[in-house]
């Protein structure tokens, strides 16, 4: 089994959560305030966040980023982007992997969860090939598809450069 590798050390997590930076956990992830990773919001979440209040974080305007528990988990796979569903199936490969091995495998979880869409870019590359249709076949969330087909982007998909 994979390592449990927690976001926050306990001390820090109740610290958090009394101070209304972080919501419980639900379904492995939880919503932390953004003011604790980015300046331009630490003015705003301080004036509507007090050290022990009583509104939970979810109920005031404060922007908010969504988080694993544990980072090698299924939920870190759903937050960045793979359906539930593949999410679930890639979450289920990896473990049997690490048993595999009898301790830590060569390649990371991240390596690991990402490789088959790697593979998979070499098809989608080339012209105008259906990225949409290949997002969804390689389980990528409506979320992701969204923001890849911003039509912002569309001189960028066809290019090697999409890769990165």
């Amino acid at each position: 089994m994979a390592q449990n590798l927690r976001l926050f050390e306990p001390f820090d997590e109740v610290y958090l959560f009394e101070a209304g930076l972080i919501t419980p956990v639900a379904d492995g992830k939880r919503k932390i305030a953004a003011s604790l990773f980015f300046m331009q919001y630490r003015s705003s979440a301080l004036k509507q966040v007090s050290f022990g209040s009583s509104d939970p974080l979810s109920m005031l305007d404060v922007p908010t980023l969504e988080v694993p528990e544990i980072l090698d988990s299924r939920a870190t796979l759903e937050i960045i982007g793979f359906t539930p569903q593949l999410a679930a199936e890639k979450w289920q490969r990896w473990n049997g992997i690490f048993d595999s091995f009898g301790g830590a495998p060569s390649i990371t979880f991240l390596d690991s969860a990402l490789g088959r869409i790697e593979i998979c870019l070499e098809d989608a590359e080339g012209g105008l090939a259906d990225w949409d249709g290949w997002l969804s076949f390689n389980g990528l969330s409506d979320r992701v598809k969204a923001a890849i087909m911003d039509e912002e982007y569309r001189n960028i998909r066809p290019t090697a450069f999409a890769r990165y």
